[in-house]
């Protein structure tokens, strides 16, 4: 799924997805939702069987009570049946809201980092 939001590649040679949240702004959290649902299916494939990078690093972190309650079931979504995931994160403040929303969705093996070395070495560990 491209889009102006997202990109998405697997990469085979390494065994697993990326999926890159770009700046752009949703315009609403139903978008938002909608998007997350989108992404979810588009991964499918890809669960049991390989790694996810999540690349969050250019996203506007959105932290108001109405966007994280009706994205909160959804984001687990993206994670769900990966045999590891990393989450990039570009600041200190966006590491402990993304580690604080993988715990609350039930995903605390989730690796959140702002260091993609180290996400890339935590998705060799297989």
């Amino acid at each position: 799924m491209q889009s102006d939001r997202t990109y998405f590649e697997f990469r085979p040679e390494r065994d697993y997805v990326y999926l890159k949240r770009t700046a752009e702004a949703y315009p609403s959290t139903a978008f938002a939702c909608t998007q997350l649902r989108r992404m979810a299916e588009v991964l499918d494939p890809y669960r049991k069987k390989s790694g996810l990078l999540l690349d969050l690093r250019d996203a506007r972190g959105r932290n108001d009570p109405d966007f994280e309650a009706q994205t909160r079931g959804l984001r687990g979504g993206l994670v769900r049946g990966f045999e590891r995931a990393a989450m990039l994160v570009g600041s200190a403040a966006g590491k402990l809201q993304v580690r604080r929303h993988m715990v609350e969705d039930g995903f605390p093996d989730v690796l959140v980092t702002t260091d993609e070395s180290e996400a890339m070495a935590f998705l060799r560990l297989r």
